[in-house]
């Protein structure tokens, strides 16, 4: 395996000088490290998420796999790769050229000034590439202690339901449940009255009255008897919380929902990313036909095509948005001209 190149020293300067143009024009982001890496470190990286250090899975190895043969084929080119993280890391691709390298910059520290200031990414670990290798260090040694198989059949059954978590909670503050205690709950003796005089009482609590009563007592006893209470959308944290489970099975499960939460962002945030990196381009009238060419010929000025537009500052490559088999953007890859953010 190829160890990462360090940073050569025409793409150093360059690096300096398109990160000073970004804080120029106002981008906010963290410290951005630079690594250069060839096309097999590339996709070793991409199909671990964009981190370099992963616990041992089979489902890996398949995306390299096919990663791999994307890239021998010429389907598919990974240009870039950064990582949301404080500070941020990004990966070029060996072998682009120098062009290419310094559109890539540009559009790094794009994304990680959105990492740092976009709402949806606030609420993300800005030291999940510690936090993913502290999660390997520890499967491994339950592998270890456990045996492989054990512990990679647990990992397959917490990576199938890895999407059930609910990607607003992070941004909701929820009070916590008050637990009673159901077996000294005293059970109500008899329907509850409107105190009356014995000769009015049938009309200040008439068989109606008393029926309704009843039947919301018997919706409460129901209530009580579901499980849970209302419905819960973090099916993971359900399962945290009530299914019974080893100590390493219920701490792999809870590694599973931690790096679930850090990718959630991945699928709003690419969108907008997208959006915002669009820079509006000056109006310009449309004119059409003979009268516009006339029209330009009698003040002296070139004819305007039709349709024509302002050229832009930044003009990216148009590309193709490919999505995996199995509809995750664990590990999307933007190719035909663009990068994988992480």
């Amino acid at each position: 395996m190829s160890q990462p190149t360090s940073l050569p020293p025409h793409l150093w300067d360059i690096k300096v000088e398109v990160e000073q143009y970004a804080r120029d024009y106002g981008l906010d982001f963290f410290e951005t490290s630079f690594e250069v890496l060839d096309y097999d470190r590339m996709n070793e990286v991409a199909a671990y998420g964009g981190f370099p250090s992963r616990y041992p899975h089979w489902r890996f190895g398949m995306d390299y796999d096919r990663l791999s043969k994307g890239h021998t084929y010429g389907v598919q080119k990974i240009y870039e790769m950064v990582i949301n993280n404080d500070p941020c890391y990004a990966y070029l691709l060996e072998g682009n050229s120098t062009v290419d390298q310094k559109t890539v910059m540009a559009h790094v520290f794009a994304h990680c000034d959105f990492f740092k200031n976009n709402y949806w990414f606030g609420k993300t670990n800005r030291k999940m590439m510690d936090e993913m290798a502290n999660h390997a260090s520890r499967i491994r040694r339950y592998i270890e202690r456990y045996g492989l198989e054990q512990v990679e059949g647990f990992l397959d059954t917490c990576l199938s339901v890895e999407d059930l978590i609910d990607p607003h909670s992070p941004f909701i503050a929820r009070k916590a449940k008050k637990v009673e205690d159901s077996g000294n709950r005293e059970e109500p003796s008899e329907i509850p009255r409107i105190r009356a005089k014995e000769y009015m009482d049938e009309f200040i609590n008439p068989r109606e009255f008393l029926d309704r009563q009843q039947r919301k007592i018997e919706k409460e006893k129901e209530k009580e008897l579901r499980f849970p209470e209302e419905p819960e959308r973090d099916v993971l944290k359900f399962l945290l919380d009530h299914a019974p489970l080893e100590k390493w099975e219920r701490e792999v499960l809870d590694m599973t929902r931690e790096e679930a939460y850090n990718f959630a962002p991945r699928g709003r945030g690419t969108l907008c990313a997208r959006v915002c990196g669009q820079r509006p381009r000056p109006h310009r009238p449309r004119a059409q036909g003979r009268l516009a060419r006339a029209a330009a010929a009698r003040v002296g000025s070139q004819p305007i095509s039709s349709g024509a537009s302002a050229p832009s500052s930044v003009v990216e490559p148009q590309a193709r948005h490919a999505r995996p088999p199995g509809g995750s953007w664990r590990a999307s890859l933007l190719v035909g001209g663009q990068g994988q953010s992480t």
